[in-house]
């Protein structure tokens, strides 16, 4: 439960404030695909987005899978 708050708030930052004030960098454009929580927020919240969607690809922070499976 500690990493709970922390974890959504990066979730949120990452999901709607980045994308409003984010970068001009070369890779940027990379950002904007990879950062679509609307389908599968609700998994992230439950630690369950390493086994839901299970036949489809978590587009929503795929970096956070290694929580999911320490939870």
């Amino acid at each position: 439960m500690r990493l709970l708050p922390l974890y959504l708030f990066t979730m949120m930052f990452f999901w709607k404030v980045m994308q409003l004030f984010g970068g001009d960098g070369p890779l940027f454009f990379q950002y904007s695909e990879s950062a679509k929580c609307e389908k599968n927020f609700v998994w992230h919240m439950l630690f369950l987005n390493n086994l839901i969607p299970w036949g489809g690809r978590d587009a929503c922070m795929n970096w956070t899978w290694y929580l999911a499976c320490d939870f």
